[in-house]
């Protein structure tokens, strides 16, 4: 079993993945928890705020070969039995530099097309995508006590980055109100994924 827990930064993406881990690892099942990009990912660009179009077209293809790499890693972990979450996967590429590539194909279902002619190299796909719906203003109340701040977390790249996220999602996502405490969320997941997974008791 793959899930894949996706959302904008400050949704709780990191602290959720951590718990459903630790949780599933309690009920005894054995959980393979990783995240993306991997420690292994090296931008070439320095600036992963520029929002130039060659810069997001730069990072696009360095997040898909970071991923093609990291496939193989959760398929072994799938192969071996093991239940993966990931935090971050596939969409989060489409949804952080979709809005920047947008700029030259001018819409948001070419450069959608686009992106997933690329990532056709991406055979690895989650059984589930958990994705953490919340406000921009929520979320960049939450980062704004990290040390380091990038130009994605603007409350209008947040805003892009949400609305790439609700349209990639609409139809294939489990989607939880992460506005809340992340305690009543993780309990909202475990209400709705259970139909899905069978692991909660």
């Amino acid at each position: 079993m793959f899930i894949a827990i996706e959302g904008i930064d400050g949704s709780g993406k990191t602290t959720l993945s951590r718990m459903l881990s630790a949780y599933l690892n309690e009920e005894g099942f054995e959980t393979f928890l990783t995240r993306e990009p991997t420690d292994r990912f090296r931008p070439l660009m320095k600036d992963e705020g520029n929002t130039d179009v060659e810069n997001g077209i730069n990072l696009f293809f360095q997040f898909t070969a970071d991923r093609f790499r990291h496939q193989f890693e959760i398929e072994e972990a799938i192969n071996e039995g093991k239940t993966v979450i990931c935090d971050r996967y596939l969409l989060s590429s489409y949804a952080y530099q979709g809005p920047v590539i947008e700029k030259y194909f001018g819409t948001r279902e070419k450069t959608i097309e686009w992106m997933k002619l690329v990532s056709q190299i991406i055979t690895v796909r989650p059984d589930i995508t958990i994705f953490l719906r919340i406000s921009p203003s929520t979320a960049l109340k939450r980062i704004t006590g990290r040390k380091t701040i990038s130009g994605f977390e603007t409350p209008q790249f947040l805003q892009l980055a949400s609305e790439y996220y609700e349209l990639l999602t609409r139809d294939s996502a489990i989607a939880l109100d992460a506005d809340r405490k992340i305690g009543m969320v993780f309990d909202d997941l475990m209400t709705r994924v259970n139909k899905s997974l069978g692991f909660f008791r």
